[in-house]
């Protein structure tokens, strides 16, 4: 690896580990009813603006790809962090208007997307050569396990995992959150920066691969057409 790529790579994890400390500590912090509204909706509504703004920086420097990427998906790491720590102590601690089904449903279903949402990072690390977000970006195109049959199986899986949550939690308000505000911004980033940056890196074999596999909802791959 060259030192550039080394020092890109080191400074990522110096800036995951602050990241990281940010977040536990905002865990734990008093959060008033106000900001704490703020933190699960605004973070999310700036995913938008901040993937629109990497995709153009990204089409006016292809070549800058690896650097743009690593930005992106530190601000990302940062803007879903603030908003899903917020909403689930939120959710747990106010949890609204509550469903009239059975807490244990939803715990059994967390049970049940836990080991799926670890199987899918293991997946990208093994055939893919990296992980999620910033930390290490991927160095392989993963096509293959979950990847074939959607492109996107860590994103549906921690979705789902969300959901279930919900149910945990009973919590009507915390199902629309995840459904209304959390889906739609991780799907926006998705077609927005992540599919044009997979393009700039892996070229024609992530074309025909996302020809042919669903984005989120797992279906059958379709077949490889012959020229």
């Amino acid at each position: 690896m060259q030192p550039s790529g080394i020092l890109l790579g080191a400074s990522k994890a110096a800036v995951l580990v602050g990241i990281w400390f940010f977040l536990r500590w905002l865990a734990v912090s008093d959060v008033s009813g106000t900001a704490g509204a703020v933190l699960i909706v605004v973070p999310l509504v700036l995913v938008v603006p901040a993937s629109w703004g990497g995709r153009k920086v990204l089409d006016a420097h292809p070549e800058r790809v690896l650097a743009v990427t690593a930005v992106v998906d530190l601000v990302l790491i940062v803007l879903f962090g603030l908003a899903l720590v917020e909403g689930i102590r939120t959710g747990i601690a106010r949890p609204g208007w509550r469903l009239p089904i059975p807490a244990s449903f939803g715990l059994l279903l967390m049970w049940m997307l836990g080991p799926v949402v670890a199987l899918t990072v293991i997946n990208l690390a093994v055939r893919g050569l990296g992980a999620p977000f910033a930390a290490p970006i991927s160095r392989r195109l993963a096509t293959d396990w979950l990847y074939r049959y959607t492109r996107n199986p860590m994103v549906l899986a921690v979705l789902l995992f969300l959901f279930a949550m919900g149910l945990w939690l009973r919590s009507a308000w915390f199902i629309a959150w995840v459904v209304a505000l959390v889906a739609p911004a991780w799907v926006w980033y998705l077609m927005v920066f992540e599919e044009r940056e997979l393009e700039l890196r892996f070229g024609s074999p992530y074309l025909e691969y996302r020809s042919r596999t669903p984005m989120l909802w797992p279906g059958r791959p379709r077949r490889r057409q012959r020229g």
